[in-house]
């Protein structure tokens, strides 16, 4: 199911529209899920993710609520000898949900766009 956001909307909205991005992501169950968001500096990041993970930090000290464990950081620290909590607990990124150009979890698909 896809659904379409327009950016005014969000900027009017903003609580809301994160509280639905992170019950989306943390409603996974584990699972990955990508996106595509626009980082402070202005360039896109494409992501593959996942909202949880076993020995993993939670969060919760971040004022972002639109926190993930990014896949291709975690592949690539386990490949350089991290262990496992370490190496999850270093993967882990964040978004401001204003920045979301567009996130897919299981069918499950929002896209923002300009008026």
């Amino acid at each position: 199911m896809k659904f379409t956001f327009y950016r005014t909307t969000i900027e009017n909205e903003p609580e809301a529209f994160t509280d639905l991005l992170s019950n989306l992501m943390r409603g996974s169950g584990g699972k990955v899920f990508s996106g595509t968001f626009k980082k402070l500096d202005g360039s896109l990041r494409t992501f593959n993710g996942r909202a949880t993970a076993e020995d993993a930090v939670i969060g919760t000290g971040s004022a972002r609520k639109l926190a993930f464990i990014d896949n291709n950081a975690l592949i690539k620290n386990l490949k350089s000898g991290m262990d496992k909590v370490t190496a999850r607990r270093a993967s882990w990124r964040s978004f401001v949900a204003s920045n979301l150009i567009n996130l897919k979890v299981g069918n499950t698909e929002i896209e923002v766009i300009q008026n």
